[in-house]
């Protein structure tokens, strides 16, 4: 596992003012450790600051240092099992978020955006291969997305299949945001929000299944 950078600790209410600096990502014991060390037990508590990065330094700018030190830890356990062209990966991906949130004004990137870039980051190849293959002007990735197959061998040819998935979904109030089907027309695969993924199999259940249109 790589070491990511070093991280000064100490708490906010000690009497002393005698800090702790750790190699991240550290494990729950080093953690527990460390708050001994410092004398407390409450995350919030514990004021901490990078003080250097072995890798992924472009992420310096983007740290916000009032986040739970434990989910910087998540953070950086993430990142340290990306190689040196993942590394390179992310921060193309970054950027390209950073102008993103720009150009929306949605403010600062949160620790949850960047451990969803540093997730995404295998994305970067097949992101190539499309360029690549398909020249395209450009592209958008959508995550968060809930996948729904309807599978079945009276499907082929029979008529008013997908009208009565997509009526149903509509009457859910649900939004589609994805449709596939393949050449063998026995299935058909619709993509909705996560949010939206528990209602929208009821939806196409009660319509098939309970009411039998």
């Amino acid at each position: 596992m790589r070491k990511v950078c070093e991280v000064y600790l100490i708490s906010s209410s000690a009497a002393d003012e005698r800090g702790v600096e750790l190699t991240f990502p550290v494990s729950q014991y080093e953690m527990m450790d460390a708050f001994e060390q410092i004398h407390t037990k409450s995350p919030g508590d514990v004021y901490w600051q990078v003080d250097e990065f072995y890798c992924f330094d472009y992420l310096a700018p983007h740290l916000d240092e009032s986040m739970s030190i434990f989910k910087f830890n998540a953070l950086t356990e993430q990142l340290s099992k990306l190689d040196s062209y993942q590394e390179t990966a992310l921060e193309g991906l970054l950027q390209m978020h950073v102008n993103k949130h720009m150009q929306e004004n949605n403010g600062p990137i949160t620790t949850q955006e960047l451990m969803m870039l540093a997730a995404n980051v295998n994305r970067c190849q097949v992101l190539a291969d499309i360029h690549r293959l398909a020249h395209p002007d450009s592209i958008e990735i959508e995550s968060d997305l809930g996948l729904i197959a309807v599978v079945g061998r009276g499907m082929k040819a029979a008529k008013g299949t997908a009208g009565r998935i997509f009526s149903a979904l509509a009457h859910a109030r649900i939004n589609v945001k994805m449709i596939d089907q393949g050449s063998s027309e026995l299935n058909i695969i619709i993509g909705v929000s996560n949010s939206d993924f528990e209602n929208a199999i009821k939806a196409i259940y009660d319509i098939f299944v309970t009411t039998q249109l």
